[in-house]
């Protein structure tokens, strides 16, 4: 009787004492706020990543050791900014809703620690460095315009290339889904090829989302330690259902859940 009472107090003392990893979470979603908050030291923001970001301006002047995002991308510049802030201050980042695009690219992955709630999608679609409407100039340009368009590229793909290479994580998970389309079966089931997704009728419209497990194993991405995560259909139908029939998701199968990234 002794014996179990110590261990139902040792059991008592050890759960209380876990900390609560999605605390920031709760605090952004208390708060009223059209993009942006700080409050204490963790930093909620959602919306597109635009030129001139507050989010950059906040992470290089604030004290912030979380951050909260939603957003589904935005300019590649200034993401790559924040990315490369993040990782040298050690600031956790805590996606709620959606992470995508230039989000997924670069602030997602250089979170010191990541998580994600339940339901979120976090998704990459390509980067400057493999999408070839980044890399075209609009016709009509003038050769000042074109010059200067082509002087920014260098100039993020150098930022995105350094950036990688600081945190570990390869390139061809932000510019190749890869064996996503393997055993895939919504691929399997619409008959879609990578010649579809690279140049046919689904170019543009396509994305792919990646695992805890897969994301450590295949990628080299640090960190992982809350990840909400499901398998393809049930991936599929997320996006379906948040993107409509106009964008579509595919993904590595992986169990259902919140996952750990394996040992």
């Amino acid at each position: 009787m002794v014996v179990l009472l110590f261990v139902l107090i040792e059991m008592a003392c050890c759960l209380q004492a876990e900390p609560d990893t999605m605390g920031p979470v709760t605090i952004c979603q208390k708060q009223n706020y059209d993009q942006i908050i700080l409050v204490d030291h963790t930093l909620c923001f959602k919306g597109m990543i635009k030129p001139q970001s507050e989010l950059v301006r906040v992470l290089k002047a604030a004290e912030v050791s979380d951050l909260v995002i939603n957003s589904s991308g935005g300019y590649a510049e200034p993401a790559l900014d924040a990315a490369l802030i993040i990782y040298q201050k050690g600031i956790d980042v805590y996606v709620d809703g959606m992470c995508g695009s230039s989000c997924a690219n670069y602030i997602f992955l250089a979170g010191r620690y990541k998580y994600s709630t339940k339901n979120s999608i976090i998704f990459w679609h390509g980067s400057p460095r493999s999408n070839p409407e980044m890399n075209t100039p609009p016709s009509g340009w003038t050769d000042e315009e074109v010059r200067t368009s082509n002087a920014r590229l260098r100039r993020v793909k150098a930022k995105q290339s350094e950036l990688l290479r600081i945190i570990g994580v390869s390139p061809d998970l932000l510019d190749s889904p890869g064996s996503t389309f393997f055993n895939n079966p919504i691929v399997e089931e619409q008959g879609w090829t990578v010649d579809d997704i690279q140049t046919g009728a689904m170019q543009g419209r396509f994305a792919w989302t990646v695992g805890p497990r897969r994301l450590k194993k295949d990628y080299g991405v640090k960190g992982i330690k809350r990840m909400w995560y499901s398998d393809a259909r049930a991936m599929y139908d997320l996006g379906k259902s948040v993107f409509g029939d106009g964008f579509f998701l595919i993904s590595y199968s992986e169990p259902d859940g919140f996952n750990l990234p394996s040992p």
